[in-house]
Parts: structure tokens; C-alpha cells; sequence
């Protein structure tokens, strides 16, 4: 749906639901004719949304893709990102990157993910970002 900071609270969300026109969509299963990896919704993002953005935004989601995300996330499904291991990953980067570039690397993943979301190949309530 959105950040925490521009929902911060469940009304908030509701609302934004209902702008969205999205509450008979919420928790209804989507049927797949084959499921998706990471690599091909970024590749979908990537040609879709990425020209779409400041050319500095977009180098720096292409870096990410290509360093951090495709190596560990590419070959999984969209179903098998798992916030657990998410986190797990987040928190083993955080030693090795500064606060703001995990910060940038976790709204990259979220941006993508919620391209995913908004055309319908993951299920609304599951972005794990």
C-alpha cells in the first residue's frame, strides 16, 4: 500500500484502500500461469517504470538490482521472498553498507515489489517490504 510514514495509521491504510478501489481485491488469491521470479518482475519494472525516473534514481536501482538483489532474490519465485529472510538479509548488508544506502537499497526492493503488487502478480498484502 504504501510507507509507514505516509499511512501511519490503520485508518489511514483503509483509506487508502478505498481511494484504490482495492478492498474486494485484499487477500483474494491471484491465479498464476507460472510463477514469477524476482529477476523477471525487475526486468518488467525496469522496462516499464525505470525510464520513468530521474536518471540518477534510475542508476542507482540498476546498481542495486545488479549487486544486490538479482545475485540473492533473482531466481525465486515472488511467492518464496519471505520477510523473515528479507530481514535476515537487511540486517547482514547493514554491517557492511552505510544507513543510507541499505535505506535506498530497501526502497528499491519496495518499489518493485509494489509494481508487482499495483499490476497484480502479488497478491496485495504481500509485499514483504
Amino acid at each position: 500500500m504504501g510507507w509507514v510514514f505516509d499511512l501511519p495509521t490503520e485508518n489511514d491504510a483503509r483509506r487508502e484502500v478505498d481511494r484504490r478501489g482495492l478492498l474486494n481485491q485484499i487477500n483474494q488469491p491471484i491465479p498464476h500461469k507460472k510463477k514469477m521470479t524476482v529477476h523477471e518482475l525487475i526486468r518488467l519494472y525496469s522496462e516499464h517504470e525505470l525510464p520513468k525516473l530521474a536518471e540518477s534514481t534510475q542508476s542507482t536501482h540498476r546498481h542495486n538490482f545488479k549487486k544486490f538483489v538479482s545475485p540473492r532474490w533473482g531466481k525465486l519465485t515472488l511467492q518464496d521472498v519471505r520477510v523473515l529472510a528479507l530481514n535476515a538479509w537487511f540486517k547482514e548488508l547493514g554491517e557492511s553498507l552505510a544507513h543510507k544506502s541499505l535505506q535506498k537499497l530497501k526502497a528499491t526492493f519496495h518499489r518493485v515489489l509494489e509494481y508487482g503488487m499495483e499490476n497484480e502478480l502479488i497478491p496485495l498484502a504481500e509485499n514483504p517490504v
